[in-house]
């Protein structure tokens, strides 16, 4: 998780100030926890996972 993190938004972004580093570390944990599949729930999103279930 830390080096996709570092990846994908601190070496992406020329980050200005801690506030708009906060936003972007919401946004990415975000997608990184729900949008993404998880290879615990089979390579599904949480999404898919809880529709397959039937939730």
């Amino acid at each position: 998780m830390n080096r996709t993190y570092r990846e994908d938004v601190l070496d992406a972004y020329l980050l200005q100030n801690l506030e708009e580093a906060q936003e972007l570390t919401e946004e990415w944990m975000m997608m990184y926890n729900g949008q993404r599949p998880q290879e615990a729930l089979g390579n599904l999103t949480p999404y898919e996972y809880a529709l397959a279930a039937g939730n």
